[in-house]
């Protein structure tokens, strides 16, 4: 089976952020025939001939919204990735549509149902976030952190992260940092991840397609669960398709309590080593992007054959 991954230049569009855009790609190149195109700026949107010979064609739709125009007659299957949902859903919606796109790869199960039921034709299947093991892996440091917690902090979408920031900010023995352009260097980041006894976050409350009530996860947690540290999150709404288990690999927070929480599991090092050894296990069978890289090729070849 042949691919056709039309994306883009992540290097200019995502700066040190691109590594999560690109761990899915960089591991489908070591098991699929795949051509990338569009990883230059020049080939954004454009669609190269060499279509016609691919079985199907996969583009991308996310936060960074391309328009390929003239996806609508291939005459392959096409997939979309479908990432950053949030306020671009109804536009991603309008696009699987009139695009007659047949798979969507959402990033977000917990919005699975919501796309399905307002798509005409394409099947939806979840494609969680991931992480590349060569860059998010178990260091073996001292853990001298106690609580490590970065990322977007507003209150309005990510309570628990934005109570976790504003309680534990201005300590010493805690790493916190809020929003985007507070993340150092890749490499500074997972050392100081690394070397932090606990990953505290939050998932994304942000109302989707007109409803909300989801907790829907981040790379946050994953990233915990990658380098074997214990990750401690409000409970995701997609926990059971993720094989994600409270108090088994991972530790559950309730902004009510989460203080207590924390604090507990700080004083009783033997029971989070345990639970963050079954998260890196959990990752290592379910999330990385080897695993994911696999779980899509396996659908889309299923896709070529249905065609």
């Amino acid at each position: 089976m042949k691919i056709l991954w039309l994306t883009m230049d992540f290097h200019k569009a995502a700066g040190p952020y691109r590594h999560y855009y690109l761990a899915l790609e960089e591991s489908l190149e070591k098991i699929a025939d795949i051509i990338f195109y569009g990883r230059k700026t020049s080939e954004e949107g454009k669609i190269p001939a060499k279509e016609i010979e691919a079985d199907i064609v996969v583009f991308y739709a996310g936060y960074h919204l391309i328009k390929w125009e003239g996806v609508e007659k291939i005459s392959v299957p096409k997939a979309l990735r479908c990432t950053d949902p949030w306020a671009n859903a109804p536009r991603h919606i309008g696009i699987i549509n009139k695009r007659k796109i047949d798979l969507v790869l959402l990033q977000y199960p917990s919005v699975k149902q919501l796309f399905q039921e307002r798509l005409e034709n394409a099947k939806v299947i979840s494609l969680p976030q991931t992480v590349n093991t060569e860059i998010f892996k178990p260091l073996n440091l001292e853990r001298t952190y106690d609580i490590f917690q970065t990322g977007n902090c507003c209150g309005n979408y990510y309570p628990l992260r934005n109570a976790v920031a504003q309680e534990y900010g201005n300590n010493d023995k805690c790493w916190v940092k809020r929003g985007f352009t507070s993340i150092p260097s890749l490499e500074k980041y997972i050392k100081v991840i690394n070397q932090s006894k606990i990953l505290a976050t939050g998932n994304c409350t942000f109302p989707v397609l007109g409803q909300s009530g989801f907790r829907m996860i981040q790379v946050k947690p994953i990233e915990a669960l990658a380098t074997r540290t214990l990750c401690a999150m409000d409970t995701p709404t997609c926990h059971e398709e993720m094989h994600l288990e409270p108090h088994r690999n991972f530790v559950p927070l309730e902004l009510r309590n989460f203080r207590e929480t924390l604090k507990y599991y700080l004083e009783h090092n033997d029971e989070s080593e345990k639970i963050a050894r079954r998260g890196y296990e959990t990752f290592m069978k379910y999330h990385s992007s080897d695993v994911r890289a696999k779980q899509l090729l396996m659908e889309l070849e299923r896709m070529v054959n249905e065609w």
